[in-house]
């Protein structure tokens, strides 16, 4: 977590020191809304609302965020979808919400190819998925 933290910050100022005066004269000039498409208290709530802390003093614009939940996180992307493109509506995603899930339900936003409907702004974590079985069990492989 230490280490997730000191890449976000480190991010966070290369930004800010490479494009942050240019951007500083005409964006943000209101509050940002951060759509999070899982419940307060998960993970993803959690480090979504540490980096909107972050982001919102090095942008001198409060980040207001606002869980968003249901359908695996593509109810959340549908209402992103609605609105007007202008960086004052984000959302968080996740590749299952942009990859997989559109191949398993309907979705509200293009199932195939979701990078017409959304641009990605940054990727700052990872999760890994495993398996496993009590050391007794008869299953030793998969």
């Amino acid at each position: 977590m230490k280490r997730l933290l000191l890449a976000i910050l480190l991010s966070i100022a290369l930004f800010i020191s490479v494009g942050g005066e240019a951007l500083a004269d005409t964006f943000p000039s209101k509050p940002i809304n951060l759509w999070v498409g899982w419940g307060a208290g998960s993970g993803t709530d959690i480090s979504q609302r540490a980096i909107a802390n972050i982001a919102s003093k090095a942008l001198k614009q409060p980040i207001v965020v606002t869980n968003v939940t249901g359908g695996g996180g593509t109810l959340v992307l549908g209402r992103l979808k609605a609105e007007r493109p202008d960086g004052y509506t984000i959302a968080n995603t996740s590749s299952a919400t942009l990859g997989r899930i559109p191949h398993l339900q309907p979705v509200p936003y293009n199932a195939q190819d979701p990078l017409k409907d959304f641009i990605p702004i940054i990727s700052y974590s990872y999760y890994l998925y495993g398996l496993a079985v009590k050391s007794d069990s008869p299953w030793k492989t998969f």
